[in-house]
């Protein structure tokens, strides 16, 4: 997947935002490739503004996607505590028909602080499997582990042949 295919799926998963655009979550996944190099132990180095090489897999672009909606979220909750101009005095309004809530800025900081816990928390559990599936073979089997002839610690196992 190329970047631009990569940020716009990005987009879509965070409902489209207007106040962002593909391009700026396109030059922050080139600028902050060191995050995922650091998350995965990998080395991917951005190609101009067109893509990412060694070409990522489909875990390596989830976890990606995961880092840049954790630090989206992380914005969110700063933008709306500082542009967010003090106290609401209402919270309430109905005339008629029509009804408007307004929240208080915290109130508001308090979702996407939600959305960035579990982000970071989906985050976690995501480089937790990849890393234990880039660790080497395992087994579900533990009987077969166990029984492994040519496994050190099994009494049967006399090291390598003379």
């Amino acid at each position: 997947m190329s970047l631009f295919e990569l940020s716009n799926t990005i987009w879509e998963d965070l409902g489209s935002p207007q106040a962002i655009s593909t391009t700026s979550i396109q030059n922050w996944l080139i600028y902050n490739i060191g995050k995922l190099n650091t998350a995965t132990y990998n080395c991917y180095s951005a190609i101009g503004t067109t893509g990412i090489s060694p070409e990522m897999g489909s875990e390596e672009e989830s976890i990606y996607t995961e880092i840049y909606k954790t630090n989206y979220y992380g914005r969110k909750i700063l933008e709306v505590l500082t542009a967010g101009g003090g106290s609401i005095l209402w919270t309430s309004m109905t005339e008629g028909d029509s009804n408007i809530k307004r929240v208080s800025p915290a109130e508001a900081a308090k979702v996407f602080k939600d959305l960035k816990r579990d982000s970071e928390a989906q985050l976690r559990i995501q480089i937790n499997d990849y890393i234990k599936g880039k660790s080497g073979a395992q087994s579900s089997n533990y009987f077969t582990i166990q029984n492994n002839p040519n496994q050190i610690g099994n009494p049967q196992y006399y090291g390598p042949a003379r």
